[in-house]
């Protein structure tokens, strides 16, 4: 009976041609090669199941196959089914985990020493470097910076800020990006169709979902669905046996959020716990499908890469009838900072269910920024800066409309003493400068000199309010008009000159 070899092992890429989503990569290795400009250290960087390792054994094949330089490796020659095999003298790989101290490193620093036994280059692919240790890296530096010209390293990591800086500083880096759902989805199909399993769109589309841009878990999960599930496997068999979300149970509870039914959005989270599904995984399954729906919903004809499907897409632009890009906002944050705070939570369930009926009731809840934009405008009315319809301020008009009486009182001069005098002096003797000042411009633009003379000397029959706040003021200006009976001429001068420098 012979073994059996999981998918991920099975479908792993042999050639440049065969990794998923990674094209930028390929290509700027094949250039190198056949341009002959290939560097001594490269470092591969990106999640897990992305293809790093993959390609720095296609990468190896390439650079060691018997028709090289060539663009692909051809698979075929002894060198390259060594190499597939992991039997290789001249390509070595070593798993920085296990091996990471400065010894293992003084081992491989001392072969590097000695030519290739057969092939053009002796390569050495060091997976997880970033775990070694300080004293193996620093045990590198020297070969990095000065290498033998047959020597190729090649470094693969999750994590490149654990890497120093001066080993960054001697290689070339290839940052290793997600695969995106539609791409996995498109692998997936591909590999169900060769291995003739019949799976459902749906099923699919969910696996590709759970691996998150990992083309081995998205492998390992569709193993897993397979060996659970006799053909044909549908979205909610994968769903069980995944323990996730299918995106109707999604769909259905933003849906019911935005219909502000929270006994259908309790209900999905009830069936969700029912089904023993996560309900970490289901809060942030949600999430991201929020983040998808708000920016569908703030630009529905771009291209932002987003996690839905043409279908999905379409059914969001039908909610914006309902449903304002400001609510989708407020729905991710509230869900936000629910999802957060869940690991904190003895029970998650409770807290969901709570996040579910606030947002429920978010439509009903007035945003800040309107009820301060709305204080603006009224606060713009009472000062009289815009002028709004007379019906919607027809009561602030009304109360702003000064009476008969009060424009009467306002406008002709009292004969008692004014209270703003007494109760503010200094604001008071501000108006009679003023006033004066006023005056003395319409008299200099007057014709009529004589009449304004006469008006200025004849005295005020009213009580000077300000003489009864300030004595001292009231005292100066008898001793002045005593001065002016004694010297009119004087005064007469005086008052001319004043005008003249006034007109001028």
């Amino acid at each position: 009976m012979s073994s059996y070899i999981v998918l991920a092992r099975k479908w792993r890429p042999q050639t440049f041609a065969d990794l998923v989503g990674q094209q930028h990569i390929a290509v700027t290795l094949q250039n190198a090669i056949m341009q002959n400009r290939v560097a001594h250290a490269f470092l591969f960087t990106g999640s897990r199941g992305v293809g790093k390792t993959s390609s720095a054994r296609i990468f190896a094949k390439a650079l060691n196959c018997e028709h090289a330089p060539c663009e692909e490796p051809c698979n075929a020659c002894q060198s390259c089914r060594e190499i597939t095999e992991g039997r290789s003298l001249d390509v070595v790989e070593i798993d920085g985990a296990s091996n990471r101290g400065i010894n293992e490193i003084r081992e491989v620093l001392e072969a590097v020493r000695y030519a290739p036994s057969r092939d053009r280059y002796k390569i050495y692919i060091i997976d997880e470097v970033h775990m070694l240790t300080t004293e193996a890296f620093n045990a590198l530096l020297k070969t990095l910076e000065e290498p033998p010209a047959h020597v190729v390293f090649i470094f693969a990591t999750t994590d490149p800020n654990k890497i120093p800086v001066t080993i960054l500083s001697r290689c070339q880096r290839y940052d290793f990006k997600r695969i995106s759902n539609e791409d996995l989805f498109a692998h997936l199909s591909s590999i169900a169709h060769a291995e003739q399993i019949d799976f459902e769109p749906s099923a699919l589309r969910l696996i590709a979902r759970t691996a998150r841009g990992g083309v081995r878990d998205a492998l390992s999960a569709m193993d897993q669905v397979i060996a659970f599930a006799p053909p044909p496997i549908t979205g909610d068999r994968a769903a069980e046996v995944l323990g996730v979300a299918t995106r109707e149970t999604l769909t259905a509870m933003v849906k019911a959020i935005l219909d502000q039914d929270v006994a259908k959005a309790i209900a999905c989270i009830g069936r969700v716990e029912h089904y023993g599904q996560n309900l970490a995984l289901f809060a942030n399954d949600l999430l991201e499908f929020l983040r998808d729906a708000t920016v569908v919903a703030a630009a529905p004809q771009s291209d932002i890469p987003t996690e839905l499907s043409p279908a999905e897409r379409a059914e969001i632009r039908s909610w914006l009838t309902q449903a304002s890009i400001d609510r989708f906002q407020r729905l991710f944050h509230i869900w936000y900072q629910t999802t957060d705070s869940l690991s904190k939570n003895l029970s998650p369930r409770l807290a969901l269910e709570m996040a579910a009926i606030r947002m429920c009731q978010v439509e009903t809840v007035v945003p800040l920024d309107n009820i301060l934009e709305r204080l603006d405008v009224i606060t713009q009315a009472l000062s009289g800066h815009i002028d709004l319809s007379p019906d919607a301020l027809e009561s602030v008009r009304a109360y702003l409309t000064p009476s008969s009486s009060t424009t009467q009182s306002t406008t002709t001069p009292s004969h008692s003493p004014n209270p703003a005098a007494t109760t503010n002096p200094e604001q008071y003797s501000t108006s009679p400068h003023t006033t004066a000042q006023n005056s003395a411009s319409d008299k200099t633009a007057s014709s009529s000199s004589s009449s304004s003379s006469s008006s200025s000397s004849t005295p005020s029959h009213s009580p000077n309010p300000a003489a009864t706040t300030n004595p001292e003021q009231n005292s100066s200006n008898t001793h002045t008009s005593e001065h002016n009976k004694a010297h009119p001429n004087t005064t007469a001068q005086k008052s001319r000159s004043e005008k003249t420098k006034k007109s001028r």
